[in-house]
């Protein structure tokens, strides 16, 4: 008699968007079929609320763009800062007397925030945020004008205020996964629900197949279900058995079974 296979601990192998697409597959599926035994109603939706719990954190960590966009915004602020202590430096060796004594001036400030590219991020935020506002204090502020700095300082400021955002963007998310829980924990809740879910379609399909009559409706809509199911688990052990395959010894090389080498 069809049932459905069991499939936890394929379920368990598989990685965070092929278990997202594992079970997206499925519900999608049996939500265009006919209405469901209404037993088997509670099941289901147990299934789907605790999945649209694993779609959202699933989509989330989708979204962790964050940290690579963090330093690449670190590295563009570190780049108008360095423009700026170039000019500065440049200045310093200046045969314009007034170049010169703006290029000084503006070193010894420069040298007081030497550490912006060294000190972690976070810290270079607050490091850039004084200088900008020491470069843009009046004593500062006239050698920044001989000098031209002040698209360059503009610019630093801009690069500053993105990284802030975005870094307090990330911070948000991060304590929303928290408040969510961890894919891994919802994993295991989704596999639960289906599993019950599962068990009780085996149940009703054997059960109609046994009565005498059975209800032919039930018994058809329940074995497109179950054959839904199993071509999908039936799917994805063939692409984890392909996967496997990929380290497994060439031929006449010895392997490792239970930490014993064999010839194959």
């Amino acid at each position: 008699m069809k049932q459905i296979t069991y499939f936890l601990t394929l379920a368990r192998k598989l990685r965070n968007a092929e278990h997202f697409d594992f079970y997206s597959s499925i519900i999608g599926n049996i939500d265009t079929k006919a209405e469901l035994p209404p037993n088997l109603v509670p099941l289901l939706n147990k299934l789907r609320r605790l999945f649209q719990k694993e779609d959202a954190v699933y989509k989330r960590s989708q979204k962790h763009i964050e940290t690579k966009s963090l330093y690449a915004l670190h590295k563009k602020r570190k780049s108008a800062n360095m423009w700026i202590r170039r000019m500065v430096e440049a200045a310093t060796y200046s045969n314009d007397a007034e170049e010169h004594e703006a290029g000084l001036v503006l070193m010894d400030l420069m040298n007081k925030y030497a550490d912006i590219h060294y000190v972690p991020m976070t810290e270079a935020s607050a490091l850039i945020f004084s200088m900008i506002e020491d470069l843009r204090k009046p004593r500062y502020a006239t050698a920044s004008v001989t000098l031209n700095l002040n698209a360059g300082i503009d610019r630093l400021a801009q690069e500053n205020d993105a990284f802030k955002a975005l870094y307090s963007e990330r911070t948000y998310n991060q304590e929303e996964d928290k408040n969510e829980g961890s894919l891994h924990a919802i994993r295991l809740l989704v596999d639960a629900a289906a599993a019950e879910f599962v068990d009780s379609i085996n149940v009703f399909y054997r059960i109609h197949k046994m009565q005498r009559p059975g209800d032919p409706e039930v018994i058809s809509l329940l074995d497109d279900i179950i054959t839904l199911f199993n071509a999908y688990i039936h799917q994805y052990e063939t692409i984890l058995a392909h996967r496997s395959a990929k380290s497994r010894p060439a031929k006449g090389e010895a392997a490792i079974v239970n930490g014993d080498a064999f010839d194959e």
